[in-house]
């Protein structure tokens, strides 16, 4: 989903996922890489000598860090804030709309602005019935995109608190690793199993 560009740990030139429950898979690998690099935030890291010393990545390198970290807990957040809009808070319509709104906005803002760049070489007539094909897809994207955020929120907890435990408590499997390429192959091989 997200749009989630590529992860601290994950390859940008990876195929896209053919199916929901590799991308899930591939979104989940990231996640879990990500939060493993928690530590890459702070001043001091470890050393190749096991002795801390100055974090030499850049600021910029920090603040990309930290932005897969805020992006990996956004459907979280938006699936929280609905629940707690409807059984906690009052106005359970503004907390809907808030919601709606932050998932619509980007999707409306480029209708609007493709609407309004049309090409010197393509007709009025062209440009307005591609827009309006543009136009349903991304709102249907929207809709998709709403439609699974609990699952997503899920999966999302799940890779964190997964990380979280092994870094704490376990130091066991923490660089479990598959690449899309195998989630897909695998995939294919368990649907073939289930149906023969």
């Amino acid at each position: 989903m997200h749009g989630q560009g590529c992860s601290a740990m994950s390859s940008c030139n990876e195929e896209y996922p053919t199916r929901y429950s590799a991308d899930v898979s591939r979104q989940h690998r990231w996640i879990r890489g990500d939060w493993q690099l928690t530590g890459w935030l702070l001043p001091r890291v470890p050393g190749f000598d096991g002795r801390r010393q100055k974090n030499l990545l850049s600021a910029l390198s920090r603040w990309k860090l930290f932005d897969n970290l805020r992006r990996s807990l956004v459907s979280s957040v938006l699936t929280a804030l609905l629940l707690m809009g409807w059984m906690v808070w009052p106005s359970a319509g503004f907390w809907t709309g808030s919601v709606l709104a932050i998932l619509l906005i980007p999707s409306l803002s480029a209708i609007i602005l493709d609407l309004f760049r049309k090409p010197a070489d393509r007709l009025l007539r062209q440009h307005l019935a591609a827009e309006i094909r543009s136009t349903s897809g991304r709102l249907a994207q929207a809709v998709l995109t709403l439609s699974f955020l609990p699952y997503e929120a899920y999966f999302s907890l799940d890779a964190i608190m997964r990380t979280i435990w092994r870094m704490l408590i376990t130091h066991k499997r923490l660089l479990e690793w598959n690449p899309s390429s195998e989630v897909n192959r695998y995939s294919r091989n368990d649907l073939l199993a289930h149906t023969v």
